[in-house]
């Protein structure tokens, strides 16, 4: 995927403060989902959220591993489902209808050449013989039985939900690594995590493009690339050009 090419609209965007989310309780995460201005160009505002408040959640989780970020995830999650791309979140993090990748029966690429016989009675893809990715960052069933998250605080690990999922991509990207040690500031050590995630280098190479373009985008402060409502007609439409 191209990197974005901001040119003269970019003056056009605002930037403002954005509250974060750490350690906020689901009903306070769902308001705060809901009334944050900021946009970024092809997320979700909830999954930003999501990505946002996944990442800094982990060194809480796993003190070891230090320097996820939101940009990350968010890389990603465009590579597994471009954003939930077609599907509806909704503001506690559910996404309906759930996304559910290709059957793993030996036929696709990637790590996808091995079956991968059902370890889930179908609950989560819906298919009793073999296991498919699924959720947001596309976990498999097998792995979400022993180290699904429950990221929004309602008591419930579902891959399906955006807030859990994100939360869970976290701690594999983490617990990979035999000493549970990973600093994701670390190019080599970066490139490596996605490796175990998805042991394919087309995958890792794409999904590093993402990153890198999220990252100078600052996903941590979304508002940097608002379009404002008062902006004249033709500057809109070339913002959201320069945006996309």
């Amino acid at each position: 995927m191209p990197k974005l090419a901001l040119g003269g609209a970019i003056a056009l965007l605002v930037l403002v403060p954005m509250i974060g989310s750490v350690g906020i309780g689901s009903q306070e995460r769902q308001r705060q989902s809901e009334t944050t201005p900021g946009r970024i160009t092809g997320i979700p505002d909830v999954l930003l959220d999501a990505y946002t408040t996944a990442a800094a959640r982990l060194e809480e989780l796993h003190p070891g591993c230090t320097g996820m970020t939101s940009a990350i995830l968010a890389g990603i999650g465009r590579e597994e489902s471009d954003h939930a791309a077609g599907h509806t979140i909704a503001a506690n993090g559910d996404t309906t209808p759930p996304i559910i990748g290709p059957l793993l029966d030996g036929t696709g690429v990637g790590n996808n050449w091995t079956p991968h016989q059902d370890t889930d009675d179908g609950r989560w893809n819906g298919d009793t013989t073999y296991d498919a990715a699924v959720g947001v960052t596309q976990l498999l069933p097998a792995w979400w039985a022993d180290h699904g998250v429950d990221g929004n605080d309602d008591g419930t690990a579902d891959p399906h939900n955006v807030y859990d999922a994100t939360a869970a991509t976290t701690v594999e990207l983490c617990t990979s690594h035999a000493n549970d040690t990973v600093d994701f500031t670390d190019r080599a050590q970066l490139r490596e995590a996605l490796y175990r995630y998805n042991p394919w280098d087309t995958y890792v190479d794409n999904v590093l493009s993402h990153i890198d373009e999220y990252a100078a985008m600052n996903l941590a402060d979304p508002t940097a690339h608002q379009v404002p409502a008062n902006a004249s007609e033709q500057g809109r439409a070339a913002a959201e050009w320069a945006l996309a």
